[in-house]
């Protein structure tokens, strides 16, 4: 199994994320960008890409600007899309799955193509669409 880890950087540091992926990491390969990126000999995009599009676990890291940045929301979208199941981390440490009550994102009302949902790269020229 592989875990892909989608975390906002401003609200992560990188002892945050060492200790994520020890939590993670149990029996499965855990990707997170910041510490695999450098080490990987690839750009940045092509990295993400590769750890996302191999993932068959999605983590996104629940944080106050999750939500803001166009790196998550096209992590998300392309999570999405791809039918990756999705769990969320809590700020109190805890996994959640997309079906629990206590998940902490929009669901798609209209499946996982719905307004876009992250299809443009960061950085693609006009920036990254849909809602979430």
């Amino acid at each position: 199994m592989s875990v892909f880890v989608s975390y906002a950087r401003a609200d992560n540091t990188l002892d945050d994320l060492v200790r994520l992926r020890k939590d993670l990491s149990g029996f499965c390969e855990v990707y997170v960008d910041d510490l695999d990126w450098p080490a990987s000999g690839l750009g940045r995009l092509e990295s993400v890409r590769r750890g996302l599009f191999g993932a068959s676990v999605f983590v996104a890291v629940v944080s106050e600007n999750y939500r803001k940045t166009p790196w998550t929301a096209w992590e998300f979208g392309q999570a999405t899309l791809r039918e990756i199941p999705k769990l969320a981390y809590l700020p109190t440490g805890r996994l959640v799955a997309e079906d629990s009550a206590d998940w902490p994102f929009d669901r798609p009302a209209y499946g996982p193509c719905h307004a876009g949902a992250g299809t443009r790269e960061p950085g693609a020229r006009g920036g990254v669409t849909g809602s979430w």
